[in-house]
């Protein structure tokens, strides 16, 4: 965090635990976890008793997962339009609804 930033700023700048959760839609139990084996870049600041995270942190995971969520979409829904049967995992297209 940058040192010239006032109170105010930093405070808005982190979230507890609970609020990050809720933002993320998951557990704070997940939370802590992820912040324990330290996934997906999360830093943790403990200040007293309360564990705050980077809002800005938060906010950049939440954006690179639903990118990578539409990606995957868009991914499927070309698939589906070309008449593609794709498994996961595997190198097999079948073509399918080729004499309709």
């Amino acid at each position: 965090m940058i040192k010239n930033q006032t109170l105010e700023e930093l405070s808005e700048r982190v979230m507890t635990i609970e609020e990050a959760a809720e933002y993320l839609k998951i557990k704070k139990g997940t939370l802590q976890n992820w912040l324990s084996q330290e996934k997906f870049g999360f830093k943790k600041v403990k200040l007293a008793s309360k564990t705050f995270v980077d809002r800005d942190q938060v906010e950049a995971f939440l954006s690179e997962a639903l990118e990578a969520w539409l990606r995957r979409l868009v991914w499927k829904l070309a698939i589906d339009q070309a008449g593609l049967n794709f498994l996961p995992g595997t190198v097999t297209f079948e073509l399918v609804h080729m004499n309709e």
